[in-house]
């Protein structure tokens, strides 16, 4: 290309550097090489013209500043994020703009398939110009997707479970469908995804994949309803970490129970800063200080189901323990540093780490552990009551319900 800040291969260079330079390109370089290739706007228009060299030039430099401005906001990792619905380490990133595009992947073979699809267009005369505004206005509906809240939750929502960004976008610029239309098909999309009435009584199960889908949700509809306009779900945050379904009230599950004496002696101590049975905690305090008692498995595991009881409400029933009342999404470092630790313990370790900024807590997790669902009524801060379930509990399924009613547009 003739411009200051750009070079441009031609297909005897690019196949040189392919086959001789054995140095590697990407589909974006050889898709790049395509648009601002002379060749490419030099084919004769309908009445038997060709544009003139500096029409060529313009177009070629206005085609390279908006490829470079497109790479710069792929750059951005909460637009990445929102777009992408995973962690995808694409390089460069606009190669994942290209395969949704052109609705082809490298397959077995052929690594260069994307290239192609565009290279065929080109092979039967394909208009540079309007080749290129279909990719850009294509593009353009993906940042305004980004940059409007409404979109931005809802398609971010639905790509993090699986839905295809190419299908969203054909059914956004289908010219048989209103945009009314399309927003209430988003609704209709989540409603699929996450598969619950409101109704269900769901308990944690490692095979039900609908228990992390609505906390999500409940997650992702509190930061939207949000009345700062500014206030947004960090998906790019969440899809660099693999979260854990988290109890909020420690449930006494011997596989969570601390195994080395120094991770022994730290959970009781913790524990035992929130006790206010003077017998228990003066009976914690002999454990620690006994390296024979502390190595004690059996012991060991009846202080520790002791504990475990002292923080319980006795108006909630063990089985209860699983559901989705006492549940919420953490981080693995988080969750694993502190174990199977009671909840005022989990509620001092998770509100330092918000305050410090250490780590990214989703909202709805960090409202439970402050028990803003009852902040009225706020009660004991060292234990999650039955009344703090049921106002988590009710909230879910208000927002959820909110949030998914038929025909739900702005």
């Amino acid at each position: 290309i003739d411009g200051p800040g750009h070079s441009f291969a031609s297909e005897e260079d690019v196949f040189i550097r392919l086959n001789v330079g054995k140095i590697p390109l990407t589909n974006a370089e050889l898709i790049k090489a395509l648009f601002l290739n002379r060749s490419n706007f030099e084919k004769r228009t309908q009445d038997g013209s060709t544009k003139s060299h500096d029409e060529v030039r313009l177009r070629q430099l206005e085609i390279a500043t908006q490829w470079d401005a497109m790479e710069e906001e792929l750059s951005d990792d909460m637009f990445w994020y929102f777009i992408n619905g995973k962690e995808n380490k694409s390089r460069p990133r606009i190669n994942y703009l290209f395969n949704i595009i052109s609705g082809t992947t490298a397959s077995a073979g052929d690594d260069y398939a994307t290239f192609r699809f565009f290279n065929d267009k080109f092979c039967k005369n394909a208009d540079v110009g309007e080749q290129w505004e279909e990719i850009y206005s294509k593009y353009q509906i993906l940042r305004e997707w980004f940059k409007d809240r409404f979109y931005y939750h809802r398609i971010g929502y639905l790509l993090t479970f699986g839905g295809k960004l190419g299908t969203l976008l054909d059914q956004y610029l289908s010219p048989t469908r209103l945009k009314t239309a399309f927003m209430a098909a988003l609704s209709e999309q989540i409603t699929k995804v996450i598969a619950w009435d409101g109704q269900e009584d769901l308990a944690k199960k490692e095979d039900d994949p609908r228990i992390r889908r609505i906390l999500l949700l409940h997650n992702v509809i509190t930061m939207a309803n949000h009345e700062n306009d500014d206030a947004r779900f960090p998906f790019d945050k969440f899809h660099t970490v693999k979260w854990d379904i988290e109890h909020i009230q420690a449930i006494a599950d011997p596989e969570k129970k601390p195994v080395e004496p120094e991770d022994r002696k730290r959970y009781l101590s913790d524990a035992a800063v929130f006790v206010s049975n003077e017998a228990l905690k003066g009976e914690i305090g002999s454990f620690v200080n006994d390296e024979a008692k502390i190595k004690d498995n059996d012991k060991f595991g009846v202080i520790y189901g002791r504990i475990i009881a002292h923080f319980a409400e006795e108006d909630v029933e063990s089985s209860e323990t699983d559901s989705l009342s006492n549940l919420a999404l953490l981080d693995p470092k988080t969750n694993r540093g502190y174990g199977n630790a009671v909840f005022p313990v989990k509620r001092v370790t998770i509100l330092k780490k918000d305050q410090e900024g250490q780590q990214f807590i989703p909202i709805c997790t960090l409202y439970a552990f402050l028990k803003y669902y009852t902040r009225e009524n706020a009660g004991d801060l060292n234990r999650w009551r039955m009344l703090d379930r049921e106002a988590y509990m009710a909230d879910i399924k208000a927002k959820l319900s909110a949030f998914l009613q038929k025909g739900e547009t702005r």
